[in-house]
């Protein structure tokens, strides 16, 4: 059987520069005892929380989708299909955003396709298939739900 570690703590404490207990087992390798590694796990947590945390840059698409989806009729612009509640997926740039970020917010712009995708029968929205399969495959999609 292995046996536990023991020593002196080198573990910092909240109250004191370090925690200092002898004849302790110790958990790490940093010679910390239970009570200063669980202090020192959740201080690193609500650290890295803080770092790894992206923020977001607005953009003013939201709110431009949310006009566009009171303004317009909630179908597919392509093949016809009923689209029944909000998602930004639905949004789809005519002319794609990285080669005209001038047009990004521009409504002429934005046309609503369905997003939707069934890997067992091989189904895929219209928005999928635009932008990850191809034109010949996309052409085809032409009022199929009419």
């Amino acid at each position: 059987m292995i046996q536990q570690k023991r020593g002196t703590c080198t573990g910092k404490d909240g109250e004191y520069p370090y925690c200092e207990r002898e004849d302790v087992p110790l958990i790490s390798s940093r010679q910390h005892c239970n009570y200063c590694s669980n202090k020192w796990k959740q201080s690193n947590k609500k650290s890295n929380v803080s770092k790894n945390k992206k923020v977001k840059k607005k953009t003013g698409e939201l709110a431009m989708f949310l006009e566009i989806w009171m303004e317009r009729k909630h179908q597919c612009e392509w093949c016809k299909k009923p689209l029944f509640a909000f998602k930004v997926h639905y949004f789809d740039h005519i002319k794609p955003k990285g080669t005209y970020p001038e047009l990004r917010l521009v409504k002429s712009n934005i046309q609503l396709l369905c997003y939707y995708w069934d890997d067992d029968h091989g189904w895929y929205g219209c928005h999928h298939i635009k932008t990850h399969v191809g034109k010949e495959e996309f052409n085809k999609r032409k009022d199929l739900f009419r």
